[in-house]
């Protein structure tokens, strides 16, 4: 039981962080000139693939850091 909490914790922490360093990275880049070209026409494909790899790097952090922790624990 230990070991889900220490992830699914772990695991949140890490989505909502690495998703708002993401939404700043994207902010501090945006190319205002190529969507002037497009009009108001705005699309959202980058931003699943985007959330998929957040997932991907939270979930296998997520599971890094609980491993640690049930290391450190156990001694």
């Amino acid at each position: 039981m230990k070991k889900q909490l220490y992830f699914s914790i772990s695991f949140i922490i890490l989505f909502f962080f690495l998703q708002f360093i993401s939404g700043l990275s994207s902010t501090l880049f945006f190319n205002k000139e190529s969507y002037s070209r497009v009009g108001d026409y705005t699309t959202a494909e980058n931003s699943v693939l985007t959330t998929i790899i957040v997932i991907a790097i939270s979930a296998s952090l997520a599971y890094f850091i609980q491993r640690w922790m049930m290391k450190r624990i156990s001694k």
